[in-house]
């Protein structure tokens, strides 16, 4: 029987206020349940009563946790997408940090070992890689000319 239907049944007056009343009444119980219980719960008993305004209210809940579902989804990649790219930004800035600090001390390691730079030199110590930068620190101390450093 539909839930609508309750002020037709035979030998009874429900006053139409009475049963829209029900009808919320009634709602408001099943969502609650359907809340409180696991998801099953609603798909048995739009089953058993084959109810429209039962399985409308069960449709509207699971749509609701769905939506839940996909918020809550979005939410924590956006927070772990947050998360991931301030640890990519620090590692970056570390590794700018170094770069940097690795071209000043060789830059002036060669400037005390074979005078003021040239514009070329200034150039490659700026272009080059934390990896170049410390293979050729490495031989400042060995190396008799500019270009035996940047052998290496």
């Amino acid at each position: 029987m539909d839930l609508a239907s309750l002020e037709t049944v035979p030998g009874s007056f429900v006053a139409p206020e009475l049963v829209e009343r029900q009808v919320e009444t009634f709602q408001t119980v099943l969502r609650y349940l359907a809340e409180v219980r696991d998801d099953d719960f609603t798909d048995v008993l739009v089953q058993a009563t084959n109810d429209r305004d039962v399985e409308a209210i069960a449709m509207t809940y699971k749509e609701r946790l769905i939506e839940q579902g996909r918020e809550e989804g979005l939410e924590r990649g956006r927070e772990e997408g947050l998360e991931q790219g301030r640890e990519q930004g620090l590692e970056q800035g570390r590794e700018q940090g170094r770069a940097e600090g690795s071209r000043l001390m060789l830059a002036k390691l060669l400037q005390l070992k074979f005078g003021p730079l040239d514009d070329a030199t200034e150039a490659k110590l700026a272009g080059a890689t934390l990896g170049q930068l410390e293979a050729w620190s490495e031989g400042v101390l060995t190396a008799e000319s500019l270009d035996a450093v940047f052998a290496r």
